[in-house]
């Protein structure tokens, strides 16, 4: 029981291995409802090499919460996703925990595995909440949201729109391209896109009153097609309107 094999095809840098070689492998391994585990084994080439792999048996975690507007009116199908923190004097690294939806009640469960790692982790935890027509919500749920013992109340305000329109040079819509809304200043992971419709015009909804990047993108298929650069970025502040892209077919 546990057992396994693992078939090696070792390699060098100068070339392949001679018999009786020992190169490094890193070895990771992982089953249902255990941690997964990585360790560095030294096997030697043209034998028979064992391994020990000890796995923990994972717990989980919930944080549980409801998502409602300004009016106390329940949110459903809006995105909620914990994402963690961890800075140091030169860097910021950010873990995302899977996001799910509001149910038809508003409510929401994010469930993750409770690892060692969460022994080690120096950060603050935040609930991050978006819905279209609402402002984006950053919730600080503190360093450590395994000591959350109650449900979670996330609040959203109403949105700020910004819309337009893109367009070639001769004034034909272009369909299907991408535009991206990035805070300014700010290293979003994943930030809020839409698609043009077949008029070529967009309208997003659920932003925040405060400036962003406005990018808009072309598909990689058409990028050959178009003299100007695939990518245009706009500094916009919403609620604003007519914010319109043009750009320049190639001859």
């Amino acid at each position: 029981g546990g057992r396994f094999v693992l078939h090696l095809i070792p390699c060098s840098v100068e070339g392949d291995a001679e018999f009786g070689t020992k190169l490094p492998y890193t070895i990771a391994v992982s089953a249902p409802g255990h941690e997964s585990a990585t360790s560095v084994v030294d096997v030697k080439w043209g034998e028979k090499n064992e391994a020990t792999f000890r796995l923990h048996q994972a717990r989980f975690v919930s944080v549980v919460g409801v998502v409602k507007d300004t009016r106390g009116n329940i949110v459903p199908g809006a995105f909620v996703q914990l994402v963690l923190v961890e800075r140091d004097a030169d860097s910021e690294v950010k873990t995302l925990v899977p996001g799910v939806l509001t149910d038809s009640k508003g409510g929401f469960t994010i469930t993750f595995p409770l690892s060692r790692h969460w022994n080690e982790f120096r950060g603050q935890s935040f609930l991050e909440t978006r819905r279209d027509g609402f402002a984006p919500s950053r919730l600080d749920v503190g360093s450590d949201p395994r000591r959350l013992t109650r449900p979670i109340a996330v609040v959203l305000e109403d949105g700020q729109f910004i819309s337009g329109r893109i367009v070639d040079e001769q004034g034909s819509p272009i369909k299907d391209a991408t535009v991206v809304f990035a805070p300014s200043g700010e290293t979003v992971v994943n930030p809020v896109s839409v698609k043009t419709a077949a008029d070529g015009t967009y309208r997003y909804a659920g932003l925040a009153p405060t400036q962003y990047d406005v990018l808009a993108e072309l598909t990689s298929a058409d990028m050959a097609r178009w003299e100007t650069t695939s990518l245009i970025r706009k500094e916009v502040t919403p609620p604003q309107s007519g914010v319109d892209f043009t750009f320049k077919r190639r001859k």
